[in-house]
């Protein structure tokens, strides 16, 4: 028997926002991939009073890793927005103690992915740089698998509700851009000089993570390049540069029309190759 709108609307007046977000999304998940989605995950992180802040330069292990590594413009300015718009989502819920179903896949207390871990304190921004520039750096990944990355991590929070923990952030964000650079950059496998990165994993843990993402966010990987460009905008606006001096061009033609073919072609790959009787974590 249908709700009557009055009872919807008591109902859900118990919920915060957050959940009020999440419960659409979880109803409709195509909302995600929809040109009216507004990606919260990077504006809606950052505080208010924070919104027009300006990176101060630093001689930083990031900073100088960054540097000396990274011969692109571009991508050094994808990671450093990347970097501040996932402190503030670390930040936003450290305190949480809630367990979730998922810890198991994404918290490093279960095996962590070196010994570099800290559960203790908030990453700095400058922590979140160097840990991205490793991943780009051994991968040789591109600044729009940043841009993507960034999508299907909001999808996998929405959907299931995992949020970032001090335990959880490295790992979600590696999976996220394993998923993107498969999507993006035809790259399948990752090669040895990404396990050199990172001593405790292996390939097979990479493929274990991977299928877990994409089972997470329920294969959605499609991605319509008005949605990339409404992430992508996002983390322009982080940047202290302005937008005819941000590296990053918006996606050309010839791009967009990649980016959805690609990312549709691997969504059905994907939803083709899933076990029949497999029931979704989310």
């Amino acid at each position: 028997e249908p709700v009557p709108e009055n009872d919807q609307i008591r109902g859900n007046s118990k919920l915060s926002a957050s959940q009020i977000r999440r419960k659409k999304y979880t109803d409709s998940p195509a909302l995600l991939n929809d040109p009216s989605h507004s990606p919260a995950l990077i504006s809606g992180a950052i505080p208010p009073r924070m919104q027009n802040f300006h990176r101060e330069k630093s001689n930083s292990t990031a900073s100088l890793y960054i540097n000396s590594t990274m011969s692109a413009p571009v991508t050094k300015e994808i990671i450093q927005c990347m970097g501040r718009a996932l402190h503030f989502a670390i930040a936003e819920h450290v305190e949480d103690p809630t367990p979730h179903r998922l810890d198991h896949v994404f918290s490093e207390k279960h095996k962590p992915l070196d010994s570099n871990c800290n559960f203790n304190a908030i990453p700095t921004i400058g922590n979140i740089e160097y840990f991205l520039a490793l991943i780009f750096n051994a991968e040789q990944l591109s600044a729009e698998c940043g841009v993507m990355a960034m999508a299907y991590i909001e999808r996998l929070t929405e959907l299931t509700g995992l949020k970032f923990k001090l335990a959880t952030w490295r790992k979600i964000v590696l999976g996220a851009l394993i998923v993107a650079s498969k999507v993006w950059e035809d790259q399948a496998v990752w090669n040895v000089d990404f396990l050199s990165v990172f001593p405790n994993v292996n390939v097979r843990d990479l493929n274990r993570l991977e299928r877990q993402y994409l089972t997470a966010i329920q294969f959605m990987v499609s991605l319509k390049s008005s949605v990339y460009a409404r992430y992508y905008f996002e983390l322009r606006a982080l940047s202290d540069k302005d937008e005819n001096h941000f590296p990053l061009d918006p996606l050309d033609h010839e791009s967009q029309e990649k980016l959805e073919l690609r990312s549709k072609g691997i969504e059905e790959e994907e939803l083709a190759k899933r076990p029949k009787k497999s029931q979704s974590v989310c």
